[in-house]
């Protein structure tokens, strides 16, 4: 048998003394760095990716449309080839992508054109926002209500403004402050 030097010899678990013979320890040893290193470097990346592809996702169902719409009613009728979705009576609409919940009597989805028409007694809130009106059309995409009163009557729409972030901005008064002499 020949004499084998420690160096040419890699470690191996389980092997009397820990060693055996399977070639040039260097080599070996180099390959399985490369290899753990290959592995937590692809690990890493599958991370990055997937949470990239979340985010995209979200980002593009608030932006531009896209995700659930949840239309509750008495009554419905769908065509699935042209994407014409009719309900009637006690219809609700759900859209979480946009925070937008409506009511109304009757309500039409176009699925090509990305719109909504609701009539009749048609009530949308979004937040803290609020809009009434008898016909309202919403343009998915765009993220636009288009609105138009009962008869002789307006619409009515309650919007929250935000605070100003503006430093320069002056406090608003209460009516219990006095004006100064």
């Amino acid at each position: 048998m020949d004499k084998i030097s420690s160096a040419s010899c890699a470690m191996v678990p389980g092997t009397p003394g820990g060693r055996g013979i399977i070639g040039k320890s260097e080599g070996w040893l180099k390959m399985g760095r490369m290899a753990l290193w290959a592995i937590s470097a692809l690990m890493a990346a599958s991370v990055l990716m997937s949470q990239a592809i979340a985010a995209q996702t979200a980002s593009r169902a608030g932006a531009g449309g896209g995700g659930q719409l949840k239309i509750t009613s008495d009554i419905q009728e769908a065509d699935t080839k042209s994407g014409v979705v009719i309900a009637r009576g006690n219809v609700r609409i759900e859209y979480p992508a946009r925070k937008v919940v409506a009511t109304a009597e009757k309500a039409t989805y176009l699925r090509d054109e990305k719109k909504i028409i609701l009539s009749g007694n048609v009530r949308v809130v979004q937040d803290e926002n609020r809009m009434n009106a008898e016909v309202m059309t919403y343009f998915i995409d765009k993220g636009l209500f288009d609105a138009q009163p009962p008869s002789g009557k307006q619409v009515e729409a309650i919007y929250t403004v935000p605070p100003s972030e503006d430093p320069q901005e002056p406090p608003q008064k209460t009516s219990e402050s006095k004006p100064q002499q």
